[in-house]
């Protein structure tokens, strides 16, 4: 669970995961987005008139992500949103479509871990995720918990997992359907 930050907590689409608009896309977000209302009236506004400013700041940035996606490869539209962001953000973002989860930061306070069947576990702090880690696995041995290094994000699919600069621009667009990226190597 997460502390409620914007909008009442009494309402079910103030809480996470939280749904980008047409639901290709959901997110756990872990911080606050301090110019969402800004980011509203840049991005989405425009779409619909009657369409008001969501009580969540998660909203207004899985909405974003989900109109970046029409456009971009998953590691441009990641890197132009936080180039827009002002605040603490760290998201996870299932892409069910893809089969893809992001996991990106730009704090470096998220954690992940892929047991062996290859289900991903992440958590904000690494202490927590340790201790789920060993109390669920205890029989998996030599295991690894990964942080997600600031101002960088963790394209996770089911044929790879690969490391993302926020702050660099990715040199390749969807449109050549390739993602400029760098694999992560595990033990």
């Amino acid at each position: 669970s997460r502390m409620t930050t914007h909008g009442s907590q009494l309402f079910e689409k103030n809480n996470q995961p939280v749904f980008s608009e047409k639901k290709k896309i959901y997110c756990v977000h872990n911080g606050i987005i301090a110019n969402y209302e800004q980011l509203w009236k840049k991005f989405i506004k425009q779409r619909s008139q009657e369409q008001k400013l969501p009580d969540l700041d998660t909203q207004v940035v899985v909405d974003i992500l989900e109109k970046f996606f029409e456009k971009y490869s998953v590691s441009e539209a990641f890197f132009r949103l936080y180039q827009e962001i002002e605040g603490v953000a760290n998201f996870a973002v299932m892409i069910p479509g893809e089969k893809t989860l992001v996991l990106s930061s730009n704090t470096g306070s998220l954690y992940w871990f892929e047991d062996s069947k290859k289900n991903i576990w992440f958590a904000s702090e690494k202490i927590f995720l340790r201790e789920l880690v060993q109390k669920m696995f205890s029989t998996e041995t030599g295991f690894s918990i990964f942080r997600v290094k600031p101002t960088s994000a963790v394209v996770i699919n089911e044929s790879s997992i690969q490391k993302v600069s926020l702050f660099k621009k990715p040199a390749l667009t969807k449109k050549t359907k390739q993602v400029a990226t760098k694999t992560i190597y595990k033990n």
